[in-house]
């Protein structure tokens, strides 16, 4: 029998370098998935093969999963709470902590408000996020951070999608997980729109534009073939 021990409920312990952290009493009371009845043996493959994405950091992935559990446990309300808590609050500050971690400040505090307005119903969640806000929000961005000429820019947006590839195996599908990758209005894309993007042929294409000026568009291609 596999012992489920990675999906734990509780809130995440963001400890890092700078000190940015939760204490333990700031923590909320929450049951793990050992303590929740659960007898189906596909909802059970489901829960672990989220624990083992969360296990190699592959977030995206591992909510996908949830929410496929979370309409297998369809009349198992604690069961769903307990996903829906995973979803809604521990993969976005584990998300956040991978942000902050890797220096992309702006990013980490962009899934802290965007958490914060999923769990707006939970006090205690609320109060967690907005203590890490403020001790984020002290931590001085680097402005050599926020590239502004086409080269930097092309550069930081294929190191992004790179990394992306090594984590997940394959580039972001669709807007929405480009989104999270490459927000709007911070950097790289500070001073540019994403105006297309697709997959094709294992790699990508797309298309920014600059704000300041429209008639310039920047096309970043790869063919999947060299990297």
């Amino acid at each position: 029998m596999v012992v489920r021990r990675c999906i734990v409920f509780a809130v995440l312990l963001l400890t890092v370098n700078t000190g940015w952290s939760v204490t333990p009493e700031e923590s909320e009371p929450v049951n793990d998935l050992s303590t929740v009845p659960n007898t189906e043996p596909q909802l059970d493959a489901l829960l672990e093969q989220a624990t083992q994405l969360k296990r190699e950091h592959r977030l995206v992935d591992a909510a996908a999963v949830l929410e496929r559990a979370y309409q297998r446990a369809t009349g198992q309300i604690a069961m769903q709470d307990t996903i829906r808590r995973e979803l809604d609050f521990n993969i976005p500050l584990l998300e956040a902590e991978q942000r902050f971690n890797r220096g992309d400040v702006a990013g980490a505090k962009h899934v802290l408000q965007w958490t914060r307005g999923r769990n707006r119903d939970n006090p205690d969640r609320q109060r967690i996020l907005e203590n890490l806000l403020i001790r984020i929000s002290s931590i001085p961005t680097q402005a050599a951070a926020e590239p502004t000429n086409r080269d930097e820019v092309v550069a930081q947006i294929r190191d992004e999608m790179r990394r992306f590839r090594d984590q997940y195996k394959r580039y972001p599908n669709g807007y929405r997980e480009l989104n999270s990758l490459l927000a709007p209005d911070r950097p790289p894309l500070t001073h540019f729109d994403v105006t297309y993007y697709g997959l094709t042929n294992g790699g990508y294409v797309i298309e920014i534009r600059s704000k300041s000026n429209p008639d310039n568009l920047i096309s970043i291609q790869r063919t999947g073939l060299l990297e």
